[in-house]
């Protein structure tokens, strides 16, 4: 980055991050390279071949898997979900969870609504990195949801989903009989 070096506070700002334990991510272009131990030692090397694209879904996965902020952004991840404005977009937002075994009943609940309102989820079909599968993403979300600890607070939700995406498979349809009701 032009002008970094010769800063006298990028350095600062850089130890208040590590300091923080906030995750901090170089990137090493051929052209362009951070100096110092990020650039020889920390920075990932991007390819040249690289779109902005490529580049972005890197980092989205990069910081998918960081400890300090993993629950925030799962959480920032399955709402994203809900607002997926093509097939695509739902097939890689999905993409970027489905290896998590920890939702909340937020998150649970976030991704359940994402499949009941959002048609670009509902009506996708599942494509694991691109590769047509047959199964709807509905389907696929429904039994990614089903082993989740936040399913339990979601069962009605999930199934009234399942009912929705005419989805019977999964043993997901509460019947209202085997709910307990307080008197």
């Amino acid at each position: 980055m032009p002008g970094f070096e010769s800063s006298t506070f990028c350095d600062q700002e850089v130890g208040w991050m590590r300091g923080r334990s906030i995750p901090l991510h170089t990137l090493k272009y051929q052209t362009a390279s951070p100096y110092g131990f990020f650039g020889r030692r920390q920075a990932q090397h991007v390819p040249d071949e690289w779109k902005a694209s490529d580049v972005a879904t890197n980092l989205v996965t990069w910081l998918s898997l960081q400890s300090e902020i993993a629950e925030s952004f799962a959480t920032s991840l399955a709402l994203s979900l809900q607002s997926a404005t093509s097939f695509d977009a739902a097939n890689k937002r999905f993409g970027f969870i489905e290896h998590r075994r920890d939702l909340t009943a937020a998150q649970t609940a976030a991704v359940a609504v994402a499949a009941r309102d959002n048609n670009q989820v509902a009506n996708a079909e599942y494509r694991p990195k691109g590769q047509s599968s047959g199964e709807g993403l509905a389907h696929r979300i429904l039994r990614f949801l089903k082993d989740q600890p936040g399913f339990p607070a979601n069962a009605e939700l999930i199934s009234e989903v399942a009912e929705a995406n005419n989805i019977n498979d999964l043993g997901l349809i509460v019947d209202e009989r085997d709910v307990d009701t307080p008197f």
